[in-house]
C-alpha cells in the first residue's frame, strides 16, 4: 500500500461497483478505496507500466489493457489475479549443464509475494524430489543437482498461504562430468541402509582408490553437514552416521550425496 497516485500523467480512470476508483498512467496502476491506495508497477510484475483501458466485468473483476496485452485483478482493490509465471532459463530442453552452474529463472507475476519451485526427476509432480516455497525472488540456485540427469521444473506465485497456477513445465539435462561414469555404472558401489531410518544410518561402498566426500543437504538444497571426508584405499568401507540428534537432523527427507574421483552420487533418504 502505497500513499498516493503513482503518477499525475492518467490515460484512463474506471469507478468499480464499490465506488473504487481505479487510474491507469503511464507509470502504472493506482487504486483508491476509502483512505487507502494501491500501486503496482512492473516492479511488482504488472505486464507493462502503461494503462490503456480499465474496465469490469459482471462478476467484478476488473480488467486493464495494456500495450503489453490484458491483465485481471479481482474484485478486491489491489488484490491482482495470481498467474502462472512464465520460465525464462534454462530454456527448455537445455543439454549438457553443468550441475553447479544451473540458475533457475522466471518472470515475475503481479501480486505476487513470493514463489513456490518444484523439482523432480519424472515430469509427475506427485512426490517432487525437490520441493521449495516462499523464494522471495524470481531465481532459484538448486544444490545437489546429479551428472547426466534430466530435471523437469515449474513454477508457482504465492502469497499469504494462496498459491497460484503452476507454469507449464520444462526440463533441462545436466552433463556428465569428465572421468566420471553414468550414474549406473556406479549404482552398485555405494548403499544407504536402513532407508527410512531412525537413530542410524549406515553407508556402505565398494570402490577403488580415491578420496570419498559425504554431504548432507535439505531436501530444499540447504547443507547442513558433511559427516565423512576420507581416503579410500580401495576395500569396502562401512561407515555408521549418528541422526539420534533431532535438532540437527529433525523428522524429514534428505539429500545425501557420496561422491569420489571416479563416481557421484545422490541418494534420497527419510529420517524418522
Amino acid at each position: 500500500m502505497d500513499s498516493g497516485l503513482i503518477h499525475t500523467n492518467v490515460i484512463a480512470v474506471f469507478v468499480d461497483a464499490d465506488e473504487n476508483i481505479w487510474f491507469g498512467t503511464t507509470k502504472g496502476l493506482s487504486v483508491h478505496t476509502g483512505a487507502d491506495w494501491f500501486n503496482y508497477t512492473g516492479e511488482e510484475g504488472l505486464i507493462s507500466d502503461t494503462i490503456n483501458h480499465i474496465t469490469s466485468d459482471m462478476e467484478g473483476n476488473i480488467w486493464i489493457a495494456t500495450p503489453a496485452g490484458i491483465e485481471m485483478f479481482s474484485d478486491i482493490p489491489g488484490l491482482a489475479v495470481l498467474k502462472a509465471p512464465g520460465l525464462i532459463s534454462p530454456e527448455n530442453l537445455a543439454t549438457e549443464l553443468v550441475p553447479d552452474e544451473v540458475t533457475l529463472t522466471w518472470k515475475p507475476i503481479t501480486g505476487a509475494i513470493a514463489y513456490a519451485l518444484q523439482i523432480n526427476m519424472l515430469d509427475d509432480f506427485t512426490d517432487p524430489w525437490l520441493s521449495v516455497s516462499d523464494i522471495p525472488g524470481t531465481s532459484y540456485l538448486p544444490a545437489s543437482l546429479a551428472n547426466e540427469q534430466q530435471y523437469f521444473w515449474r513454477v508457482a506465485g504465492t502469497r499469504s498461504g494462496e498459491t497460484g497456477p503452476w507454469s507449464e513445465v520444462w526440463n533441462f539435462t545436466t552433463a556428465k562430468a569428465d572421468a566420471i561414469p553414468p550414474v549406473e555404472a556406479v549404482a552398485h558401489a555405494v548403499v544407504v541402509y536402513p532407508n527410512p531410518a531412525k537413530d542410524r544410518i549406515y553407508l556402505y561402498g565398494v570402490q577403488e582408490k580415491t578420496q570419498i566426500r559425504v554431504n548432507i543437504y535439505t531436501i530444499n538444497g540447504q547443507l547442513i553437514g558433511t559427516p565423512f571426508n576420507f581416503y579410500n584405499s580401495g576395500r569396502d568401507f562401512r561407515f555408521m552416521m549418528d541422526i539420534s540428534d533431532k535438532s540437527k537432523y529433525p523428522t524429514g527427507v534428505y539429500i545425501m550425496q557420496v561422491a569420489g574421483d571416479t563416481f557421484n552420487k545422490m541418494i534420497k533418504i527419510t529420517i524418522l
